[in-house]
C-alpha cells in the first residue's frame, strides 16, 4: 500500500468537502460514512490550517494496513475503545489497545505502519499539528512537555517519539461527545473547534501534572510512594469501598495533604478522579458481560440507578444504555 502523508488527507479532505450532510458543503471537513456495518464513519477537520483532527467510529469489515510517511509531525490519539499494531521508524510492532492517550513524533523520512484488524470497533480521535503549529499553539507551556517535543517545538531536530498513558476523564468525555455529536454544518464545527481546543487545553494540563515544573514537587520518601501506589493498585482492584481522603490518610499512615498531592504527583490525576476512572472502565467491563444497568449501578456503589447513569454519560459522553 502507498504511503500517505497529512497533506494527502488535506488534498482528500478538500475533494470530499460537501459530499455529505453532516458538514452542508464546508470546506475543510468531510465526515465518510460506510453502509452495510451499522454506525461506521470516518471524519475529518481542519482547524484554521494550525490542527488536522480525524475521528473514527465503526466496526471494520476487512483488516485493515496503513502506511503513513512523516512530516516533523505531532500526534495526540485519544483511543476509548479498539487495537491496532503500529510500527515506527522499524521499531518492532506493538499492540496498542484503548482506552488510551497517546503522543507521538513522527520525523520526516520516518514511516509509521499501522494495522487494523477485522470485526473490532474503533473509537478514537486523532489530533495532528505540525511543528510550527504546534510550537504556536503551546508556546506558554511548552516546558511542561517531554524534551523530545520541547526540541521538536525548538526547530531542533525531530526524533521519533511515542508515549501510551492512561486516559483521563477529561479527554474522553470530550473525545465521546465529538464522536456522539449530532449538530450539522457551521454549529458542527464551531462545536467541534471548541472541543478540539478543549482537547488541546487538557493535554497540556496532562503534561503539567506529569512532567511539569509549575507545581511545587512534594518530596516523598520511598516509604510515602510505597504507600501511594498502594492506595492505586487499591483504587485500580476496586477493594476500596466509598470512604474519605482523611479515612485513607489514617488506614495509610500518610499525612493527609502529602498523600493528596504525591498521588497526583506520581499519577498526574487526583485520588478523585483515579477512583473514578477505574470505577467507570469497571462499569463498562460489566454491561458489556451482560449485567442490567441496574445491577451495575448497585455493583459500583450508586443507590440511584440515575445518578449511575449520568456520571456514567458524563465521563463516556454516552449512556450506559446505548453502551452496553
Amino acid at each position: 500500500m502507498p504511503a500517505m502523508t497529512s497533506r494527502d488527507s488535506m488534498s482528500e479532505l478538500t475533494a470530499l468537502s460537501g459530499n455529505d450532510p453532516y458538514w452542508n458543503g464546508m470546506p475543510g471537513a468531510a465526515r465518510i460514512s460506510r453502509s452495510g456495518a451499522g454506525i461506521d464513519f470516518e471524519e475529518f477537520f481542519d482547524v484554521s490550517g494550525r490542527c488536522l483532527v480525524s475521528l473514527r467510529d465503526g466496526i471494520n469489515c476487512h483488516s485493515e494496513h496503513h502506511v503513513y510517511r512523516g512530516e516533523d509531525l505531532v500526534k495526540f490519539h485519544i483511543r476509548l475503545r479498539g487495537t491496532s499494531t503500529i510500527s515506527l521508524d522499524d521499531a518492532p510492532a506493538s499492540e496498542v489497545g484503548g482506552p488510551l492517550f497517546g503522543a507521538m513524533i513522527q520525523p520526516s523520512g520516518c514511516a509509521k505502519v499501522e494495522m487494523w484488524n477485522a470485526l473490532e470497533h474503533q473509537r478514537w480521535i486523532t489530533l495532528v499539528l505540525d511543528r510550527e503549529a504546534f510550537a504556536d499553539v503551546f508556546a506558554s507551556a511548552l516546558d511542561v512537555f517531554p524534551v523530545p517535543l520541547r526540541n521538536l517545538a525548538s526547530k531542533g531536530a525531530a526524533e521519533p517519539f511515542q508515549l501510551r498513558g492512561e486516559l483521563r476523564g477529561d479527554f474522553s468525555s470530550a473525545a465521546a461527545a465529538m464522536l456522539e455529536s449530532k449538530l450539522c454544518g457551521s454549529m458542527r464545527r464551531l462545536y467541534f473547534e471548541s472541543k478540539t481546543l478543549e482537547l488541546l487545553l487538557n493535554i497540556a494540563n496532562y503534561f503539567n501534572a506529569t512532567t511539569g515544573k509549575s507545581a511545587k514537587k512534594q518530596n516523598l520518601t520511598l516509604r510515602d510512594r510505597e504507600k501511594i501506589r498502594e492506595l492505586h493498585d487499591l483504587l485500580k482492584s476496586d477493594s476500596l469501598p466509598n470512604i474519605s481522603i482523611d479515612s485513607l490518610s489514617t488506614e495509610l499512615a500518610i499525612n493527609r495533604d502529602k498523600l493528596m498531592k504525591g498521588f497526583k504527583q506520581m499519577y498526574g490525576q487526583t485520588i478523585t478522579e483515579t477512583a473514578l476512572y477505574f470505577k467507570m472502565h469497571r462499569s463498562r467491563s460489566l454491561l458489556n458481560q451482560g449485567q442490567s444497568v441496574t445491577q451495575v449501578a448497585l455493583e459500583t456503589g450508586y443507590a440511584y440507578v440515575s445518578n449511575f447513569s449520568t456520571a456514567y454519560r458524563r465521563f463516556f459522553g454516552v449512556s450506559p444504555k446505548k453502551d452496553c
